[in-house]
């Protein structure tokens, strides 16, 4: 249909068209000035997320400092505190053999004396039942061995560790001058076929020239230190929901508050298939120097 124009209808055509252009314009600013308003939003949105995931990857940060610094703490004082356990044991030892030789000295024979300092000390045990006393003469011959007792009266000085120290003279250079302590290696409890770090403390009982000692293996101090550090770590807390978890180099999960009861446990073993992948997914971030990891997780 043709649209006659005329003098009479020029007027409202001419409005017509004027009304259709302000409204596609009015449109047009509208549809402008809501995309603009909409850009700005999630520009905002944008930037409170970035700056709530950086504070939080802060706060998670300055919480993993703190853990990592208190187990090297820990793990720094182990010598330290193995050190002063086996000098507190042998000066104890060396108190019951200066008792019994005060007593007994003079009232009895030399040789029973020396038979009562021994046999006092020989059914001593401690750090958990691994811990016992040995007494060696200043020649390197065997008084007391309650482990090897065939070994008493026979001379050590040829006794070598693994690395091919030899023990007895490590022994007697760390009491030349009164007392002292001597690294070598020997089997421990846990692993007999084995040889372990091992740290001795001996002091010299004088009435009889002796050493007095007792050792003790430095790997299960270290392991009683990780101990005590995964407990501290269970009970560590921060926000509302903030809590450690602990997987081992080769896999087993060490502390996992959620679940206690998986604990010694490889992760592959337990779990949910999901939840295998992400513990997957945060041993192999570890093995490659750490990181952040956004992940889903049961509350």
């Amino acid at each position: 249909m043709k649209i006659r124009v005329n003098d009479r209808n020029l007027p409202r055509l001419h409005l017509a068209g004027t009304l259709i252009v302000v409204v596609v314009l009015a449109i047009a600013l509208g549809v402008s000035f809501l995309s603009i308003g909409l850009d700005e939003q999630r520009r905002i949105i944008d930037r409170l997320e970035s700056g709530f995931t950086a504070k939080r990857q802060a706060r998670l940060n300055a919480e993993m400092e703190a853990a990592l610094g208190y187990l090297d703490f820990l793990h720094s004082r182990t010598e330290a505190v193995v050190q002063a356990a086996l000098r507190d044991k042998v000066d104890m030892a060396v108190g019951i053999a200066q008792s019994i030789y005060d007593r007994e000295h003079g009232r009895r024979p030399d040789a029973e004396v020396r038979r009562l300092i021994v046999e006092a000390l020989r059914p001593q045990r401690f750090f958990d039942g691994r811990g016992y006393y040995f007494i060696d003469d200043s020649a390197g011959r065997c008084v007391l061995l309650p482990t090897a007792p065939q070994r008493e009266g026979t001379s050590l000085l040829d006794n070598r560790d693994d690395s091919g120290h030899y023990i007895m003279r490590g022994l007697l250079a760390a009491a030349s001058s009164g007392a002292g302590f001597s690294s070598y290696r020997w089997y421990a409890p846990d692993n007999p076929q084995q040889m372990s770090d091992k740290l001795a403390y001996v002091k010299v009982f004088k009435p009889y020239g002796w050493l007095i000692g007792t050792g003790d293996y430095l790997h299960l101090w270290h392991q009683a230190r990780l101990k005590e550090g995964l407990e501290r770590l269970r009970a560590w807390r921060f926000g509302e929901t903030g809590r450690f978890v602990v997987i081992g180099l080769d896999g087993r999960l060490l502390l996992q508050p959620q679940w206690p009861e998986l604990e010694g446990q490889h992760y592959m073993a337990v779990g949910t298939p999901a939840l295998q992948k992400v513990r997957g997914q945060l041993l192999e971030l570890g093995h490659n120097g750490g990181g952040y990891l956004e992940y889903p997780w049961p509350r």
